[in-house]
């Protein structure tokens, strides 16, 4: 059993418990590092840092670039597929496929292309609810001046 599958069990969101996972076996291998008295040993622990931190990296990059995919699909906008060239040859220009764990999440640029896209979406939406802000309001101020001038006619009548 892992020493940090007690983490993976706590009720958090996932994002945070693979953080706290990463955070937690890069202090382990700091202090191992810096116990290290010989060159190659420190390249050695630096190595499988790398390595172990590795998986629970890439299943954070998977999780957050499915809530991202997700959004956009709640939004009708249309997600990044994987790339191909002439030859069918996989550019992988906005998809990573993780060499540990086998996921394919987004790279940064497949990222920002999706942010973006949901963001000019969220602007949209937002500019064509705001065209019925500006009648609302010319509606409200039209009916108190009503309301007005008909208190003003019934208390002189």
């Amino acid at each position: 059993m892992n020493k940090y599958t007690i983490l993976r069990l706590l009720p958090l969101p996932k994002s945070t418990k693979l953080n706290w996972v990463i955070t937690f076996i890069e202090r382990d291998y700091r202090g191992h590092i810096g116990k290290a008295d010989k060159p190659e040993k420190v390249r050695d622990l630096m190595q499988s840092c790398r390595w172990e931190v590795g998986v629970p990296e890439e299943e954070l990059e998977h999780h957050l670039s499915q809530k991202i995919l997700s959004k956009a699909r709640k939004m009708r906008i249309p997600v990044p597929e994987a790339d191909f060239d002439e030859d069918g040859h996989d550019n992988m220009q906005n998809w990573v496929e993780g060499s540990q764990t086998g996921y394919r999440y987004l790279s940064a640029q497949g990222y920002a292309k999706v942010r973006s896209r949901i963001r000019k979406e969220l602007k949209e939406r937002r500019d064509l609810r705001s065209h019925w802000v500006v009648w609302l309001s010319a509606i409200t101020g039209l009916v108190g001046a009503i309301t007005g001038l008909l208190a003003v006619i019934g208390s002189n009548g």
